[in-house]
């Protein structure tokens, strides 16, 4: 997956992997985003289980949306 110029990385463990799960959920509902695979290892340089999210648009904008839903993914 070639990433555009903003992208994250959604790190969790076994006891939060829900968290991210919702926030996964979120994320591909939300914005224009293209989820890489879960890596229920560490892969590369990433120490932990993680997924990969490459956003389209404006970072300034992005980021506080997506502030918004991490809050809402932790929430639930």
């Amino acid at each position: 997956m070639s990433f555009p110029r903003y992208h994250a990385h959604i790190y969790y463990d076994a006891k939060s992997r829900h968290q991210p799960a919702r926030l996964r959920q979120l994320l591909d509902t939300t914005f224009r985003v293209r989820l890489g695979r879960r890596r229920e290892r560490p892969a590369g340089p990433h120490p932990r289980p993680m997924y990969p999210a490459a956003f389209a648009g404006d970072p300034g904008a992005t980021a506080c949306r997506c502030v918004t839903a991490c809050t809402v993914a932790r929430q639930s």
